[in-house]
Formats: C-alpha cells, sequence, structure tokens
C-alpha cells in the first residue's frame, strides 16, 4: 500500500488540479481503514488538508480528523472533529461516526 501511496501522491502533487476532492476523500480514508503505516496517512493527511482547506463538506473534515487520530495528533484531531460535527449539523448529516472518534481521541490522550 505503502508504494502505491507514493505513486498516487506524486501524481496528486503535479495534478492537483484534477482530482475531485470526493476522490481525494475516498482514497485517503481507505488508506486510513487499511494502514497503519504513518507514511501512508501523513501522505493522506496532506492530501485532505488541501480538501478541507478549499471544501465544507463533513465527511472530508471527519476523514481529515480521522487521519489526525491515526497519526495520534490527538489535539488537532479533537479539533478537526469538532468542526466535522458542526458541518453535519448545519447540512442535517448523521454524525455518529465522528462522535465515536471523539470517544477514541479522549480515551488515548
Amino acid at each position: 500500500m505503502e508504494f502505491v501511496c507514493k505513486k498516487v501522491d506524486e501524481d496528486y502533487q503535479s495534478n492537483k488540479k484534477s482530482y475531485a476532492n470526493s476522490g481525494i476523500n475516498e482514497a485517503a480514508w481507505k488508506i486510513y481503514e487499511n494502514t497503519s503505516d504513518k507514511e501512508a496517512l501523513a501522505l493522506a493527511l496532506g492530501w485532505m488538508h488541501d480538501v478541507v482547506d478549499t471544501d465544507d463538506e463533513y465527511n472530508h473534515a471527519d476523514t481529515y480528523a480521522a487521519l489526525l487520530y491515526a497519526l495520534k495528533r490527538y489535539d488537532e484531531a479533537e479539533t478537526a472533529a469538532k468542526q466535522a460535527i458542526e458541518l453535519a449539523k448545519r447540512s442535517g448529516e448523521n454524525y455518529d461516526q465522528t462522535k465515536t472518534l471523539l470517544g477514541k481521541i479522549y480515551t488515548e490522550r
């Protein structure tokens, strides 16, 4: 997976405008779910940082928070998770997954 992540990152860095935010989010979420490799998680976090800077969607903010959590950056993960919940409340989306993530963050500290 790490090799694939590096190749995707190389392409992403040179063609950012051709990537849809939803596709980046999906790839980053798959990384979060399928590896604990810090380098792969950090690459995905970089992608999602670009996404959340330009897009206020709950799913994107939730993925960003999850990646921060996976990298043990708990203070940042808490802030991002709370922001994701606020976005979900504004759009009427279910945010149970993010509440669960917040519980994990509080436990891991």
